[in-house]
C-alpha cells in the first residue's frame, strides 16, 4: 500500500505549493443501445471518457518563482486559460524527480471551479476542480 503524500500536481511546470489532496476521476459515458429485442435488459456501449482532477490545499498567495500558488489558478480562471497539469509520485516534495516505476500523467485542463476559505483563527485553504480537455499522456518514470 502506498501513501499519497508524495503524489503531487504540477501546474504549467511548477509544483502546486500547499497541496493537501489530489483526486483523479475518470468517467466513461455510457451510450444506451437498448432496443425492442433487448427485453428487460438494458444494453450499453462505452462512449467518451471524461476526466477531472480535484485539488485542495493551503491558499498561498506568496509570489513563488519555483512553485505555483493559489494566484496561478486564480489567473487561469480570470483569463480563461488552459493550463498544463502533470501528476505523479515523486521522490521528494519538490515535484521534480519522479519515483522510478510509477506512472506520470500529463494533460491540459481548464479550471472549472475554484474556491477559497478564510475562517477566523485558522489557515486559508482552497479547493479547485480541473476539467481535463483532450487526451492524457501516460508514461512511466524511470
Amino acid at each position: 500500500m502506498d501513501l499519497g503524500t508524495l503524489v503531487l500536481i504540477n501546474v504549467d511546470g511548477k509544483v502546486l505549493v500547499g497541496q493537501t489532496s489530489l483526486d483523479y476521476n475518470q468517467v466513461v459515458n455510457m451510450i444506451e443501445m437498448s432496443n425492442k429485442t433487448s427485453g428487460d435488459d438494458a444494453e450499453f456501449l462505452p462512449g467518451r471518457v471524461n476526466r477531472t482532477l480535484s485539488v485542495g490545499g493551503l491558499a498561498s498567495e506568496t509570489p513563488e518563482t519555483t512553485e505555483a500558488g493559489y494566484d496561478a489558478l486564480d489567473d487561469a480562471v480570470a483569463n480563461k486559460t488552459k493550463i498544463q497539469v502533470e501528476f505523479s509520485k515523486y521522490t521528494d516534495t519538490t515535484g521534480t524527480t519522479g519515483a522510478s516505476g510509477t506512472s506520470k500523467r500529463v494533460a491540459y485542463a481548464w479550471v472549472s471551479n475554484l474556491s477559497k476559505a478564510a475562517p477566523d483563527n485558522d489557515k486559508e485553504t482552497f479547493s479547485c476542480d480541473l476539467q481535463i480537455t483532450g487526451s492524457v499522456t501516460k508514461t512511466v518514470n524511470v
